[in-house]
């Protein structure tokens, strides 16, 4: 499938000029695109959909995944980093960093969710701010998810639910951030 059928937002616009490259530039630049396509082998599928990228480079990575044998996922990988060439790689590494824990992004990101969480908690009229920052979240499934952490906190003591509750407001205000972050193609 061609890229440029995809509709996808990582397509590269395109050039009339040609630009003259030495071949140690081109060798640097197919290295760094093995290693994203290294990257994406390592992402779950769930991550790999949410980046919406094109079926075929889906399809080459797949491959590369379940390939055991050195030299065969060493072929693959190089397959994959040329589909990447054809696509925008800078806005696909921003998108990256959303789902790695080490990258600045993610911790900033992370930051922003436990602050909004702890608000959530803390201010009644904290849930008003988010909806009017984000306003396509669900207001009633958010509104449910701070009663339910506030319920298990009001305990004597503490049920064991209130970790596993406070984790799931966490993780939706981290879909909802990172939905509507500035990083994202949409």
């Amino acid at each position: 499938m061609n890229s440029k059928d995809s509709g996808s937002p990582y397509e590269r616009p395109a050039d009339d000029e040609i630009e003259w490259v030495s071949r140690t530039e081109m060798k640097r630049e197919a290295e760094r695109m093995r290693v994203l396509a290294d990257r994406l082998t390592a992402l779950s599928e769930a991550d790999l959909v949410e980046l919406e990228l094109p079926e075929g480079l889906l399809l080459a990575i797949r491959e590369a995944r379940r390939l055991t044998k050195p030299d065969a996922r060493k072929r693959q990988l190089r397959h994959v980093g040329k589909q990447l060439q054809k696509l925008d790689s800078e806005r696909l590494v921003q998108r990256l960093e959303l789902f790695d824990a080490s990258s600045d992004l993610y911790q900033q990101i992370t930051q922003l969710c436990e602050r909004w969480r702890d608000d959530l908690l803390s201010d009644p009229d904290a849930l008003t701010r988010l909806l009017d920052s984000y306003p396509t979240a669900d207001r009633q499934y958010l509104r449910q998810l701070v009663l339910n952490v506030k319920r298990e906190q009001d305990r004597q003591p503490p049920g064991p639910q209130l970790a596993r509750q406070r984790k799931k407001l966490l993780q939706t205000l981290r879909e909802l951030i990172t939905e509507h972050f500035p990083a994202n193609p949409d």
